[in-house]
């Protein structure tokens, strides 16, 4: 999903004649060097287009799905934005976020908001999660040294490379990977 929100950003910055500055950032701000204020134009203009209508990846559902039949339980783990805030707006990005999952067809046991600058090691060790699908570079490396992460191939995470992680480029990957770790 992030790789099409940047996609996504990518024509409507460019429009605005705001160039890549880093194209293997993680994120908006990091790729197109917005300010805080031209971050939040962004996703107050465009949020619910990226939020409701950006389809999940390829055969997310169908692995998900399979996982969960085989008796793995599934926690979503997820920082979005605001969406830890005890106010209406946090409710309303994680009633979105819902509705992404829901309208993706996406099985879950549980979901967990948290703030970013917590860290995600932490709610996976209190979650006891076994092993951690991850794609952000900074979660990858510090969940790394306490769990397996399986490292879910992205242009901003090429270079995070480290014993406790196995790279994977698609769902199918993904899938065997936890099989056999598990």
């Amino acid at each position: 999903m992030k790789n099409l929100c940047l996609i996504m950003a990518r024509s409507i910055l460019q429009k605005n004649k705001m160039q890549t500055l880093e194209p293997n950032g993680f994120d908006v701000d990091q790729v197109f060097g917005a300010t805080k204020r031209q971050l939040r134009r962004f996703w107050e203009k465009h949020y619910f287009q990226y939020c409701i209508f950006l389809s999940a990846r390829v055969n997310a559902k169908d692995t998900l799905s399979k996982l969960r039949k085989e008796g793995n339980k599934i926690i979503i783990v997820t920082g979005r934005m605001l969406s830890y805030e005890k106010s209406f707006i946090g409710a309303f990005m994680r009633r979105s976020v819902k509705l992404w999952l829901w309208r993706n067809r996406l099985v879950y046991d549980e979901i967990i908001f948290y703030q970013e600058n917590i860290l995600k090691t932490d709610l996976c060790d209190k979650l006891n999660i076994d092993i951690m699908i991850e794609d952000k570079p900074q979660n990858v490396l510090s969940i790394s040294k306490a769990i397996p992460v399986i490292c879910f191939d992205a242009s901003y995470n090429k270079c995070i490379e480290c014993e406790n992680i196995q790279r994977a480029y698609n769902r199918d990957e993904i899938y065997f990977a936890i099989n056999k770790m598990l």
